[in-house]
């Protein structure tokens, strides 16, 4: 099994979390509203980057637990995107939040959290160029530093 499978495999046995009835305060506004009838119709193994968008639109939007649900397929996404859409960019972006105060870091088990971080450093090891090319270099750092400290 190659290393991608194994990322996507292990984050499915972390991450089993119930499908939310809602996957974000779709009561808010119309942003949220909209964001929440997507991904209604979405699962972990179709969502894509054209449903996500890229600059983490849809996340913007998602609890903790809509999050939470949709980890695997942000891996996956990260990993199959690599050296096209580059969703790791936009991914490491919305994991650094706002430091240990990220609200998802806090919803998140250290099990999970160490995931987190293990897989950010796989990709920092293994991806250095395409991070650097995509000009992620410090937010692909910070958010290493966020997760690495659980």
């Amino acid at each position: 099994m190659n290393d991608a499978m194994n990322w996507i495999k292990e984050s499915l046995k972390l991450f089993q979390i119930e499908r939310p009835a809602h996957f974000t305060n779709y009561t808010h506004c119309h942003e949220c509203y909209d964001v929440d009838s997507m991904l209604q119709g979405e699962t972990i193994e179709s969502i894509g980057i054209k449903k996500l968008g890229t600059g983490c639109e849809a996340l913007i939007y998602c609890t903790t637990d809509g999050i939470q649900y949709f980890m695997p397929a942000l891996i996956r996404l990260s990993l199959e995107t690599i050296h096209t859409d580059f969703y790791f960019g936009d991914f490491s972006y919305y994991l650094q939040g706002n430091g240990n105060n990220n609200s998802y870091y806090l919803s998140c088990t250290s099990e999970q959290r160490r995931f987190i971080a293990r897989f950010i450093l796989y990709m920092m090891e293994q991806y250095a160029t395409e991070i650097e090319n995509n000009g992620y270099d410090d937010d692909v750092l910070n958010a290493y530093g966020v997760w690495a400290s659980a």
